[in-house]
């Protein structure tokens, strides 16, 4: 199903990793708009915050023994982000594969 239209992934309480982030002015693009850079810097906190909790008790240092590979980044726009504002970003596993797994996120405000 297209992420998109899924009401789960709408709902920031289908997320187990609730990040709250700050909008910085100089975030802001030509239009007044958050810019793409900035939404990819949230959901990559956001990230790195759920692999701590998984893989490092929540303890914020280097990974050891293990590589992670971000083998793949979509970012499905639904509405313009403005400034200012606090958001939360929502972050989760979608899927576990054999040999990967998926993080599934989303930028909620209000």
């Amino acid at each position: 199903m297209d992420p998109r239209r899924d009401p789960e992934r709408l709902s920031l309480a289908s997320y187990p990793l609730s990040h709250p982030v700050q909008a910085r002015f100089s975030d802001l693009d030509g239009n007044g708009h958050l810019n793409n850079v900035a939404l990819a810097s949230f959901y990559e906190d956001a990230r790195i915050t759920l692999d701590w909790r998984i893989f490092t008790d929540g303890k914020p240092v280097p990974f050891e023994n293990f590589t992670f590979v971000a083998a793949n980044i979509s970012i499905h726009y639904l509405a313009e982000a403005r400034y200012p504002a606090t958001y939360v970003v929502g972050c989760g596993v979608g899927r576990i594969g054999t040999s990967s797994f998926v993080h599934s996120a989303g930028l909620f405000r209000d």
